[in-house]
């Protein structure tokens, strides 16, 4: 899988399968979604 980037303090997206979009940054909400990569 590919590792989730990281929002503005926030955490990284979790790492899977199935491209679904990561959580966002807990203190980022405006940061990037981690994405998951595909297994």
């Amino acid at each position: 899988g590919i590792d989730g980037l990281q929002g503005s303090k926030g955490e990284k997206g979790e790492i899977g399968s199935a491209g679904s979009q990561g959580k966002l940054g807990k203190e980022g909400p405006q940061g990037p979604y981690g994405m998951k990569g595909t297994a």
